[in-house]
């Protein structure tokens, strides 16, 4: 049964960031497969003739793949609800999200939460998360899976890594959530949006 996925965003029938999911990947093998060649995401991806916005599911583990394409909508969020968890860890990016799940159920009448480790803002339960100061977008040090659309941002030098504690969050104008399929400012929440209890 596959246990990880990598979730890539199609836009023009082409898939976005591949080099960062195929790094990302890799170091799942190394990880988890230790001497197993990885999958070749450039191989097995085809193009596609649609122009909409896919999300392309790639479930696998080291001998198996299953890749599915799923016509992809930008969710509604403008509310986010803080969960404190200490003991969550997510860096791999697997189908079995355990805490990032017990964290979402928390989130009450919220449409998303902001998971909180040891006091560090961290992630979304989907998405990295960008903060806005007015001036430039910073994302937290301490995010639970290093993202491919916050690598890729990280690269073109449109967000800078900083730590973020909690009690700095209301000293941001906006946050952007972040993913594969989200580009920074897609999902924009003002920081009044933010539920601290």
């Amino acid at each position: 049964m596959c246990q990880y996925i990598e979730s890539i965003c199609y836009r023009g029938g082409r898939p976005e960031s591949l080099a960062l999911h195929q790094s990302r990947m890799n170091r799942t093998f190394a990880v988890c497969y230790p001497g197993v060649e990885p999958h070749d995401l450039t191989v097995l991806l085809p193009e596609i003739p649609d122009h909409q916005r896919f999300k392309c599911r790639v479930l696998y583990d080291a001998s198996e793949i299953y890749v599915e394409f799923i016509e992809y909508f930008v969710p509604q969020i403008s509310t986010l609800r803080v969960v404190h968890s200490d003991d969550i860890v997510y860096s791999l990016k697997a189908i079995e999200r355990g805490g990032l799940t017990r964290a979402y159920d928390q989130r009450g009448e919220a449409d998303d939460v902001l998971i909180v480790r040891d006091g560090y803002v961290t992630d979304s339960y989907f998405a990295n998360l960008a903060f806005y100061d007015g001036e430039k977008w910073v994302t937290p040090d301490t995010c639970l899976l290093e993202g491919v659309k916050r690598s890729s941002l990280l690269e073109q030098g449109m967000v800078e890594v900083q730590p973020i504690r909690l009690s700095e969050v209301m000293q941001f104008e906006k946050v952007s959530l972040i993913n594969a399929m989200l580009n920074l400012g897609e999902v924009e929440i003002n920081v009044n949006g933010i539920i601290l209890n």
